[in-house]
């Protein structure tokens, strides 16, 4: 819920467990993703909101995105810097030629030797 900027309903979500009539005392992402869906957590929610942060837990708990967003990259025939979309994943980050992910430009492996860190927050016109 908070992905997409509601609060969390803890009552609502005890009684919806309550209707459940099974043993299990949890629900999978699926199932929450799909009451979501549905509206028994999300009533007057913007739909553009709704699908946006279900994309955003899907791309954590299935894709195992872990941050993205614009960063610059030296080009490697051309030396200049070109602004690129990035991926980071748990053992590589991907880089794309905008948020869309349809073009994909290459893959940076990462092993136990390396590290990522912000070091910087960098904000440009245009992207937040």
């Amino acid at each position: 819920m908070e992905a997409m900027g509601g609060i969390w309903n803890q009552e609502r979500f005890d009684d919806y467990k309550l209707m459940l009539n099974r043993k299990q005392q949890c629900l999978i992402a699926w199932e929450l993703i799909e009451l979501v869906g549905m509206g028994h957590f999300s009533k007057g929610m913007n739909r553009q909101t709704l699908s946006m942060g279900i994309s955003e837990v899907f791309q954590e708990l299935i894709l195992d995105v872990l941050r993205q967003g614009y960063m610059m990259k030296k080009g490697h025939k051309r030396k200049n810097w070109t602004e690129r979309w990035f991926v980071l994943g748990p053992n590589s980050m991907s880089y794309y030629v905008s948020e869309d992910l349809t073009d994909k430009k290459g893959d940076i492996l990462l092993d136990r030797n390396c590290c990522v860190e912000v070091i910087a927050m960098y904000y440009s016109i245009g992207h937040s």
